[in-house]
């Protein structure tokens, strides 16, 4: 039976009680969709926390929650509205690929979303994100990742272009 919560034992053995409130490097790197070197880094840099798991062993874990709030602060910062669905209990958790503001094969990056739009600069793209025409999200805002766009909302904004509702806010490049 694990030690009850605040006793000396439970503090000198947290992974024997919280056990199930972290999660394993690869899972976070699943979740996030990236590479081992990159959830170090968000870790390295307060995005996330991590914890060696075992001592001794170099085993580390990642808190799940810190996960979870990463991916709510990314949707707050860049306005995207949360898509999750409705959990029917507040015990229950949502699914890995529901925790990012959209879905991981939702999303394509800034080549594509360039030829898409017909522009030659990123900067026009990177226009018409900041202006609010479809979303999109930087994983590690303060460093240079990449944009990832969600598809379904630049396909809807390329259709309210392509009915005349909306016009595009920014011209294409003509430089190659």
């Amino acid at each position: 039976m694990p030690p009850a919560i605040g006793t000396a034992r439970a503090i000198e053995n947290p992974h024997t009680i919280s056990e199930k409130a972290y999660i394993d490097i690869g899972r976070a790197c699943r979740i996030l969709g990236v590479g081992r070197g990159s959830v170090r880094e968000m870790a390295e840099a307060g995005d996330i926390h991590m914890m060696e798991y075992r001592r001794g062993i170099r085993l580390k874990k990642v808190r799940y929650q810190s996960v979870i709030e990463h991916c709510d602060r990314l949707r707050a910062e860049y306005f995207i509205p949360d898509l999750r669905p409705v959990l029917s209990s507040p015990l229950f958790r949502h699914r890995d690929e529901d925790l990012l503001p959209f879905h991981l094969r939702d999303t394509v990056y800034m080549p594509e979303a360039a030829a898409a739009l017909g522009y030659n600069a990123y900067s026009s793209v990177v226009k018409l994100i900041d202006s609010g025409c479809f979303w999109a999200y930087k994983l590690r805002p303060q460093l240079q990742s990449p944009w990832r766009i969600c598809a379904s909302s630049l396909r809807a904004y390329l259709d309210r272009v392509l009915e005349g509702i909306a016009r595009p806010k920014v011209e294409p490049s003509s430089r190659f």
